[in-house]
């Protein structure tokens, strides 16, 4: 199972790495998804799996994306809950390791709430001038 959402409205690590201010990322947070979850069931096991559903996946995500929502994705990000999960997979396919969040949850009213927990940021830009492009003015 392979779900991607909107992504996430703050993210320090992924903002630094991008390079843009909170006006930029107010305007153009559209063009990032979030791998929000990412499942293989235990069973039979193939080599490689997990990165290979990913690169499947990541290459025809920003089509998808655009046909369903009208406007194309650069940047896919995710979150690793360490040390409970090590991200290998995303790893092995190339995502690149920014660093942590900071243990914040969005509560459903609004607003945040410090849950304790920080998680891995990894990111896969879907073109190789993503995040010049979205750093732009």
């Amino acid at each position: 199972m392979l779900g991607w959402q909107a992504a996430a409205f703050q993210c320090q690590a992924r903002d630094r790495w991008i390079g843009w201010s909170w006006i930029l990322r107010r305007q153009r947070l559209h063009l990032l998804a979030n791998n929000a979850r990412f499942l293989i069931l235990p069973g039979e096991s193939f080599p490689n799996l997990a990165s290979r559903i990913l690169a499947l996946n990541l290459h025809r995500l920003s089509a998808d994306w655009q046909s369903v929502y009208g406007h194309p994705i650069v940047l896919a990000e995710t979150f690793v809950e360490s040390p409970r999960f090590t991200g290998a997979c995303y790893r092995a396919a190339n995502w690149v390791d920014v660093g942590w969040t900071k243990g914040f949850a969005r509560r459903p009213g609004g607003g945040y709430v410090h849950h304790g927990q920080p998680k891995r940021l990894l990111l896969f830009p879907l073109h190789p001038q993503a995040h010049i492009w979205l750093a732009q003015p």
